[in-house]
């Protein structure tokens, strides 16, 4: 069919043929190709500026991003139909390319855009930009909000609670950290991860001076996770622990292990 199109080229059916071509170089992979002529369409169709302009970011995103960028926020400032749409996609592609501040920056604007299906995705991205920046606080906030919405033990909540662990690690929030913890250990029981999540668990229960939490965890890592990759800290921190209570059986043989 692309060479009847093109053989079009010059005919009063030129147009018709730009449309059929631009969706057959899309079919084929060609983006550049069809982005060229979507966006020269856009330019000669102005009421269907908006849908053509639309289609061109979208391919861009696949090959040119920051080029993608700036089309959508083209379509965003026509404040159409494909606005909202645009917004979100613009801003996947900000989080993709790393620029967490531009994520951030006026996010309480961009809320207002974001359609309602897309809202706990856009509290994921926002929670990530922010985790990325160490901005804690708001990390949590957006954090919080999609993994109370998530009730599957998704990829993207497993990553959720193992920032929430971090974060609280970092202000100390013992609460929101235990509250993390318990669901990861419910959710993903089987996971690697999680003997680090325990070590975390039992240093944030040795900074509260919860001496038996400590215990139990050190423990639990000593007895079930034998593979777990930092065993001289595992073994340096549960010496300690026996030697401050006196245990000097087991003081004497963490000490002997460590050495």
């Amino acid at each position: 069919a692309k060479p009847l199109y093109e053989s079009l080229d010059g005919t009063p059916y030129a147009d018709i043929s730009r449309f059929a071509l631009a969706e057959i170089h899309r079919v084929i992979g060609d983006y550049p190709e069809s982005v060229r002529l979507y966006v020269s369409l856009a330019e000669d169709y102005p009421e269907q500026k908006e849908e053509l302009l639309f289609h061109a970011a979208n391919l861009q995103a696949q090959f040119k991003p920051e080029k993608a960028i700036d089309t959508f926020t083209e379509i965003v400032t026509l404040d159409g139909e494909r606005a909202k749409e645009a917004t979100f996609n613009r801003l996947l592609l900000f989080y993709q390319l790393g620029h967490h501040h531009e994520v951030i920056e006026g996010y309480d604007q961009i809320a207002k855009m974001i359609p309602e299906d897309k809202k706990n995705t856009f509290n994921l991205i926002v929670g990530k930009s922010y985790f990325s920046i160490a901005d804690y606080p708001n990390a949590v906030a957006h954090l919080t909000a999609f993994e109370q919405s998530e009730d599957n033990p998704t990829p993207s909540l497993k990553n959720t609670l193992l920032m929430l662990m971090t974060a609280s690690y970092h202000q100390g929030d013992q609460a929101l950290f235990n509250k993390s913890f318990e669901r990861f250990k419910t959710d993903f029981p089987n996971d690697p991860e999680l003997a680090k999540a325990i070590f975390t668990h039992a240093m944030l229960a040795k900074a509260a001076d919860d001496r038996e939490k400590v215990k139990d965890d050190l423990e639990l890592l000593l007895t079930e996770y034998p593979e777990y990759e930092d065993q001289e800290g595992l073994v340096f921190e549960y010496a300690s622990l026996t030697y401050d209570s006196q245990e000097w059986g087991k003081c004497y043989e963490s000490f002997h292990n460590f050495l």
